[in-house]
């Protein structure tokens, strides 16, 4: 029981670093087309 608790905590940790990792990434990519935008 103990175990299945840890291991769905790390799932969630894991979904929850994916999910801010894509957000990062999305920023990132908008800021370089922005900046490509500005730049042209």
């Amino acid at each position: 029981m103990a175990f299945e608790s840890l291991n769905e905590f790390a799932n969630i940790c894991y979904n929850e670093f994916i999910k801010s990792l894509q957000i990062m990434s999305n920023n990132y990519v908008l800021k370089v087309i922005v900046t490509i935008l500005f730049t042209i």
